[in-house]
């Protein structure tokens, strides 16, 4: 699956299927909505090793004292949504 812009808000989460063989990773289904979806969610498969390092990363982002930007960063994306809307 393929989409671009950035990933504006998440609904559920739930577990893949299981993998057949123990060398596939197992994954998680994450429901998306970005400009593109049209307020739609779409599923996301990651694996549960990239999420895990994903949560790290962003919380990593949000502890160092980045509050500020991450605000701003925030309102950049909705702000940037609603254009692509033509709102």
């Amino acid at each position: 699956m393929d989409f671009s812009g950035p990933i504006l808000a998440v609904g559920r989460v739930k577990r893949g299927a299981m993998p057949r063989t123990g060398a596939d990773p197992k994954c998680l289904i994450v429901e998306v909505r970005t400009p593109i979806t049209r307020g739609q969610f779409i599923e996301l498969e990651i694996t549960e090793k990239a999420a895990s390092d994903m949560v790290a990363r962003l919380q990593d982002f949000v502890d160092d004292g980045s509050s500020e930007n991450w605000r701003s960063l925030e309102g950049e994306l909705e702000k940037q949504a609603s254009r692509e809307r033509g709102e």
